[in-house]
């Protein structure tokens, strides 16, 4: 695909690699079966590994957040996206359709399971049209075991759709190049009008496929009417998606983790991702650290070995479409987030990570000894499949929100309501128990949710209207996101929160008192509490509110919940002054 003087800039660093490494003809010496065996062992291979831990995580904030958006009018739910999210609304469109058919943890999660697999097996295609069966085996094989991609699989998300419309595209861009038909042609727009509505990110690929189409212009190879039939339609059918732009602009300038920026840190976790996936909350292992540094090492040797490559073992120049579909994207992506605007989110990216496997796969292919390629990829499958069949990314596998939603329905009097401390319970339980009033105990709206998400009447911004019911059921987790935490912010809704159940009642009140807990439940990393209000002032029983929210904060200290541990210390602190002051 590049040329010498289009690689004159990163040459200089590539060359350096050792001969030893470069693809040579010499080197192909494994017999595989027939394509059509092969494609069949990798998707197999794909299912299975992904059948690990499939359904064993309850739905999360993350998924029945999207379900919501999915579950309104068309209307509710192109304003919701456009209030709310940051990518185009074709996922969730089409997670509109799918929920006719049923809300079942198995079900919701069925088309993440398909198209994470049949990435697999579009990715070897893809491949093979530009490397030899043994690379495009190989990438394949990456890609249906290494965690990120497999956990991707697991969750009623868009990630999994995200990988396989970007492989799809890439396909379709290939066979167009190599037959130029008007099926291909069809093929390709359609792909990437797919693509485009699908996730943005694809669009930094869609850069690299036109930079290509003019290159083979220029040689004389196409058509300039052919493109024009193939962009023209894609602008005009993509200009909707500008009436959501300015607005998911501002999504992302509000958003906690796109307005931060990114880091030389979260480039290298990108990297620690792509080799080896999460394991144990986003901690790094040393057998993750070494699998992520073996597979960026034949990634860069597999960058090398595409500048260098010898035409009878990559077929055609247009190999260097693999490079640039990753390292391109990237690189802009990561230099927007450090200096503009925070882009770089490791999950979304990964619709850059097959083009990776391809790479690792090439520089793999280039070691000589054919047992050593074959020791190195069963080394970083063999490390992939046991580092996700024993922890996983597992973050959320005890959140109990099934459980709990289930609890709540049995136990919950038709007058009283159930009250989140915060929206990492309140979208998984409004999802288990949607005939439930839920609401948000909480002083503003949080994070860019609230506007889109979270209705405005269930944010309570205190207890008035708790006062007049029989009691309610308080809900918390039992830990915390101490990667993410905004430990201040957290600290200072602990205090408004414990302000609002231990003050007492205005004077002039004919009830007046304060809440007192009757009842508590702990179901996997969930507190559920059940409040009644008192009814008359007098010293409350040995389950004040305060005595409890004092156990917790000391618990969480234990946990190390806190990064910083003079928060819950001040926090235990104020609230003894606050006990003396009352």
């Amino acid at each position: 695909m590049l040329d010498s003087e289009f690689w004159s800039i990163c040459n200089s660093a590539l060359l350096s690699l050792p001969p030893c490494l470069l693809i040579t003809p010499n080197h192909m010496h494994f017999r595989l079966p027939s394509p059509p065996i092969v494609l069949t062992g990798l998707l197999v291979l794909a299912c299975g590994v992904r059948l690990i831990h499939w359904t064993r995580v309850d739905i999360w904030q993350d998924e029945a957040n999207e379900i919501f958006i999915a579950e309104g009018t068309f209307g509710e739910t192109l304003e919701r996206i456009r209030q709310s999210e940051m990518r185009p609304p074709l996922r969730y469109y089409f997670l509109k359709v799918w929920l006719y058919g049923g809300r079942g943890t198995h079900y919701l999660r069925l088309p993440s399971l398909l198209f994470s697999i049949a990435s697999v097996g579009l990715l070897y295609l893809a491949a093979r049209i530009r490397f030899g069966e043994e690379v495009s085996v190989t990438a394949a094989l990456l890609m249906a075991v290494i965690s990120f991609p497999v956990s991707s699989a697991h969750f009623c998300r868009s990630y999994s759709m995200d990988a396989f419309v970007s492989v799809l595209a890439v396909h379709a861009f290939l066979c167009h190049l190599e037959r130029r038909s008007s099926l291909h042609r069809i093929y390709f727009a359609g792909a990437v009008l797919l693509a485009v509505y699908t996730t943005y990110f694809f669009d930094f690929i869609l850069a690299v496929m036109l930079v290509e189409h003019v290159r083979t212009l220029r040689r004389g190879q196409l058509e300039r009417s052919e493109l024009w039939r193939i962009y023209l339609p894609i602008a005009i059918l993509s200009i909707p998606l500008l009436l959501l732009a300015p607005e998911q602009l501002k999504n992302a300038r509000a958003h906690r983790w796109h307005a931060v920026g990114a880091d030389f840190y979260q480039l290298l976790e990108y990297f620690v991702v792509l080799g080896a996936g999460r394991i144990k909350n986003w901690d790094f292992s040393s057998l993750q650290n070494f699998v992520a540094i073996l597979a960026l090492f034949f990634a860069a040797v597999g960058s090398r070995n595409i500048v260098k490559s010898d035409d009878d073992v990559v077929k055609g120049k247009d190999a260097g479409l693999y490079l640039w579909w990753f390292a391109g994207p990237v690189a802009v992506i990561f230099l927007v987030s450090l200096f503009l605007i925070g882009l770089f989110t490791i999950r979304t990216m990964i619709v850059f990570a097959p083009a990776y496997y391809v790479l690792t796969a090439a520089g793999i292919r280039g070691l000589s000894s054919g047992a050593g390629r074959a020791a190195i990829v069963a080394f970083v499958a063999g490390a992939n499949v046991y580092s996700f069949s024993t922890s996983g990314d597992l973050r959320y596998i005890t959140n109990g929100s099934r459980k709990a939603g289930e609890f709540l329905v049995e136990r919950l009097e038709s007058s009283e309501l159930v009250i989140h401390a915060e929206h990492f319970t309140y979208f998984p339980l409004r999802f288990y128990a949607p005939q439930q009033e839920h609401r948000i105990l909480q002083s503003e709206v949080p994070w860019h949710w609230g506007r889109g998400q979270v209705p405005e009447e269930h944010l309570l911004r205190n207890l008035e209207t708790a006062r007049s019911l029989p009691g309610f059921w308080f809900v918390q987790k039992r830990n915390q996101y101490s990667m993410f935490a905004d430990v201040e912010a957290d600290y200072q809704n602990w205090l408004w929160q414990m302000a609002e159940f231990s003050a007492g009642w205005p004077a002039g009140d004919k009830r007046h008192g304060k809440f007192r807990a009757d009842a508590q439940f702990l179901i996997a990393n969930l507190c559920l509490t059940h409040y009644t209000p008192v009814l008359k002032e007098g010293a409350l029983t040995n389950m004040d509110v305060k005595e409890r929210l004092k156990a917790r904060l000391r618990g969480y200290l234990k946990e190390g919940v806190y990064p910083v541990p003079v928060y819950p210390d001040r926090a235990l602190s104020e609230l003894r002054g606050v006990k003396e002051a009352r």
